[in-house]
């Protein structure tokens, strides 16, 4: 029985000596290794600040218009007239008065009001006679429009002219500032076609026709009433006088007006035969550019005149408008100076607005200078001392009286060249850099008139 228990009490010695052993060949844990918790994850409950700021962006959110392409159903471009005029869209007609130009217009529509090929034997898109409603400032109704879309052979019943706005009582002439009430005109008469003739006459008095932020938010309106009605919006304007350059900037005023348009159009006489015009495709986002049509304006038996078309030629936009460069920059000049004209007409306009405007307009700073020098415009101090204040005068440009005459745009007299440095010694140039620190890097671009030009294109 004694044997036995010490047997027993050997056992147990051993096995306390393999478990002692064991437990210290174990790596402690670390005082820096987190302890695992056993327990269920706690939820971190967010402060007020984050919950305010988590509700502002949703709220943000719901103000932002989103759409995911996976829901839009794709639809086919449409045409009312193939590669040149589409449907839902804007497009710019562009050209000199007496070429045509509200001819074209009548033209398409009388052949959009029959459902008539286009003058290259192309359809419409519609499938069916269309009403037009069109926007004329220049023309008369009784004695010019009416009987020209008779002479082209319109159906009349399908045709209106928006006159007016009525509010009340009064009566106002039709505004792109307001465009509310033409999608109800062209939806309730099933119109197609709204032709604009010209731009400058339908346009705000308040907005600037060479500064692109304000001919945006009058064109974006445009644009969003074509889309969803589904009409071409077809819309004319004059080139301005400068001869040659690229034709999408020979339109008058700002480069956004055909940046805003999806198709270009251009009118100009053919220059192998002086009794032809050419119609020709400046621009167009949705189709390749189709061949120019030429086309000759006639006359009735009655006076009325009409148009002819005779084909494809192998003119070009930019042929159209080339001419002969003398070297002397007078294209960027001629801009340049018609960029005053416009901007000043209304009457004394800050320096630097105008050096800002000019800027957009892609009209460069030394051009600015010869075309203000070539027009005579002054620069007068304007404005006063208000609260003993020096900072309310400012350094205004002015336009001389309209008996002034303009020295040659290729010289310029040292007296006026005095004169010129030294009322303009407190403006500044596009940079910001007083111009009389300019003087003699602009001395340098006036005497290379070539480096001049070449400046320019590369701006533009």
């Amino acid at each position: 029985m004694g044997k036995k228990t010490q047997q027993e009490i050997a056992e147990t010695f051993g096995q306390m000596q393999e478990t002692a052993k064991a437990q210290s060949s174990e790596t402690p844990p670390s005082k820096d290794e987190p302890k695992q918790s056993t327990g269920p994850a706690k939820i971190r409950t967010p402060t007020k600040q984050q919950a305010t700021e988590e509700r502002r962006r949703k709220a943000r959110l719901k103000a932002v218009k989103l759409t995911c392409l996976a829901d839009v159903e794709p639809r086919p471009l449409r045409w009312l007239w193939r590669d040149r005029i589409p449907l839902g869209k804007l497009t710019m007609l562009d050209g000199d008065p007496g070429l045509g130009k509200s001819l074209i217009t009548i033209d398409v529509a009388a052949r959009v009001s029959t459902h008539r090929p286009m003058p290259d034997e192309t359809l419409s898109d519609l499938g069916e006679p269309a009403s037009v409603v069109l926007l004329s400032a220049e023309d008369d109704t009784a004695d010019t429009i009416q009987p020209r879309l008779a002479a082209a052979g319109a159906d009349m019943a399908r045709i209106r002219k928006m006159d007016a706005i009525i509010h009340g009582d009064d009566e106002s002439l039709p505004s792109l500032g307001d465009c509310s009430l033409i999608p109800d005109a062209l939806q309730e008469y099933g119109a197609k076609l709204l032709i604009i003739d010209p731009l400058m006459a339908y346009l705000p008095s308040e907005v600037n026709s060479f500064r692109d932020q304000d001919i945006r938010r009058i064109l974006a309106p445009l644009a969003k009433i074509a889309a969803e009605t589904g009409a071409a919006v077809v819309i004319i304007r004059h080139l301005n006088k400068s001869p040659g350059g690229n034709a999408l900037y020979r339109g008058g005023g700002s480069i956004g007006i055909i940046g805003a348009a999806r198709s270009g159009l251009l009118v100009a006489p053919d220059p192998d035969d002086s009794e032809r015009k050419i119609l020709a495709v400046t621009k167009s986002n949705l189709a390749k550019i189709p061949a120019a049509l030429a086309y000759r304006i006639q006359e009735n038996s009655d006076k009325v005149s009409f148009l002819t078309w005779e084909g494809p030629t192998n003119h070009t936009a930019t042929s159209l408008l080339a001419t002969p460069f003398d070297g002397e920059g007078h294209s960027s000049l001629e801009e340049a100076k018609h960029f005053l004209r416009e901007v000043l007409a209304d009457g004394p306009v800050a320096a630097k607005e105008v050096e800002k405007q000019a800027n957009q307009a892609s009209i460069s700073y030394a051009t600015l200078r010869r075309a203000k020098a070539a027009l005579q415009i002054k620069a007068e101090k304007r404005g006063g001392f208000f609260g003993g204040k020096k900072e309310s005068q400012q350094w205004c440009w002015v336009l001389p009286p309209e008996d002034a005459q303009s020295p040659p745009e290729d010289a310029q007299s040292p007296k006026d060249e005095h004169l010129q440095q030294s009322s303009e010694k407190n403006t500044r140039n596009f940079n910001g850099v007083p111009e009389d620190a300019q003087s003699s890097k602009d001395e340098r671009l006036k005497g290379n008139d070539e480096h001049l030009q070449q400046s320019w294109e590369e701006e533009v």
